[in-house]
């Protein structure tokens, strides 16, 4: 079972603008909307990661006292929004109701020099 140890809040937009500095999500045209997709009221204490977005994830995150879930697959993506019914509605509502925020990366993610996708040099011979 994973607890959550840490009891110190920090600034949301804190947050934001250090993940947005490190990964430069405004270098990359990418057909997701990279950085904060959903607030949450504005402090985060507990931070989970995870590959995508979905509802079962952001349960599970709930689960250990996240306020804040970083994702690789965001719920934005094009014109994924421009209405929110069936499941993207109940992620939405979801967050919202727990008051849990949600920020994605996906291509700037994978280019981001300590990230496991981003193909490293070979090994001396």
């Amino acid at each position: 079972m994973i607890k959550n140890i840490c009891t110190m809040k920090t600034k949301l937009t804190q947050i934001v603008s250090a993940l947005d500095a490190e990964l430069r999500n405004g270098d990359f045209s990418d057909d997701s909307h990279n950085g904060l997709q959903v607030e949450n009221r504005g402090t985060v204490s507990t931070v989970a990661l995870g590959v995508d977005a979905s509802l079962e994830f952001i349960q599970r995150a709930k689960e250990i006292g996240a306020d804040l879930c970083v994702v690789h697959h965001g719920l934005s993506w094009g014109q994924s929004l421009a209405r929110i019914t069936g499941e993207n509605y109940k992620i939405v509502k979801f967050l919202t109701d727990n008051n849990i925020a949600l920020y994605a990366s996906h291509l700037p993610l994978d280019a981001h020099p300590a990230s496991a996708t981003t193909p490293s040099s070979p090994a001396p011979s």
